[in-house]
């Protein structure tokens, strides 16, 4: 019994340092979306889309060469400002209950797919003139 006793106490002890420094039990704190997306201002990297129309392909194209070096900044109002090709214009924005879709200028809603502190990216689900479905993603960074 002595044996059993010591072999316990060795397994708790044991257990009880395993509890103390591993860090995996530890919470990570949570960041709303809306935190997240008006920390600091967005840079516009690309779009992409999943169209084989090349009228939509060139209008993707088009879209990045006039986008390219704009700045987005969400802010916590609910208003936005986007800055390219030395032009403002300013909107309103809103998310979802979920914050997993947001609505710019109440146009359509787009999917939120990715958004950390450093990386946004958005996605709308379409359909082209012949029917087709296709999506197009548009890409942000910090």
């Amino acid at each position: 019994m002595k044996k059993l006793f010591s072999y316990s106490s060795l397994l708790l002890g044991a257990l009880v340092v395993i509890i103390i420094i591993n860090p995996g039990c530890k919470k990570e704190k949570s960041v709303s979306n809306k935190a997240l997306l008006t920390a600091h201002p967005w840079n516009y990297v690309k779009a992409e889309t999943t169209s084989t129309d090349s009228t939509i392909i060139n209008g993707v194209a088009l879209a990045n060469a006039l986008m390219t070096g704009a700045v987005m900044t969400f802010k916590d109002d609910g208003t936005y400002t986007l800055t390219a090709m030395n032009q403002t214009q300013k909107g309103t924005w809103k998310l979802s209950t979920d914050e997993k879709i947001i609505t710019i200028d109440n146009g359509d809603p787009e999917t939120i797919v990715t958004l950390t502190d450093t990386e946004f990216v958005l996605k709308e689900d379409m359909t082209d003139s012949h029917g087709n479905p296709y999506s197009t993603s548009i890409f942000w960074r910090k």
